[in-house]
């Protein structure tokens, strides 16, 4: 498995594939109620122009030529904040996230005090792995349908 930053210049081209990832995951966990269509659309008017702003990455995880999952995230003001993670099926519960989290030990600036993270209320999968990895609830987003995680990104480190 290889990890690598997505190319910002060829994200228009890329996101609508990680889109499709992200919906097979989370369609039948919290599907939104709105169509596939409407969905993809919301979902790219609101990452595509984030990408384009400094901080914001994402990592690329491929088996090959095959796209095996993505982390979407950035730094800023001391806080490591993971907006998504998304693994396909054959990938989750095995190393892949390891590698990820080393991988991410050594491109998140050192000085960077807190992990933060953001699962859907009916997600009690991610729930589960966010409090595994010392991480507590702080409360909820904005429109309520998510619970705000935050830990000490040292205590996560020191697991890898």
């Amino acid at each position: 498995m290889t990890i690598s930053f997505l190319d910002k210049q060829k994200a228009a081209e890329t996101l609508p594939i990680l889109f499709d990832l992200l919906y097979e995951n989370m369609s039948q966990i919290a599907p939104s109620g709105e169509s596939y269509e409407t969905d993809r659309a919301e979902w790219l008017s609101a990452v595509l122009p984030a990408m384009q702003q400094e901080p914001r990455q994402i990592l690329l995880l491929q088996d090959g030529n095959a796209l095996a999952g993505y982390v979407q995230y950035y730094v800023n003001n001391g806080v490591f904040m993971v907006e998504e993670i998304q693994l396909r099926q054959a990938y989750q519960r095995t190393r892949a996230l390891y590698r990820v989290c080393r991988f991410l030990k050594t491109v998140v600036p050192r000085e960077t005090r807190w992990i933060e993270a953001y699962a859907h209320k009916r997600n009690t999968v991610s729930q589960s792995l966010i409090q595994s990895l010392g991480m507590e609830c702080v409360g909820e987003n904005r429109n309520g349908n998510s619970w705000h995680y935050r830990g000490a990104l040292s205590a996560l480190w020191g697991r890898f």
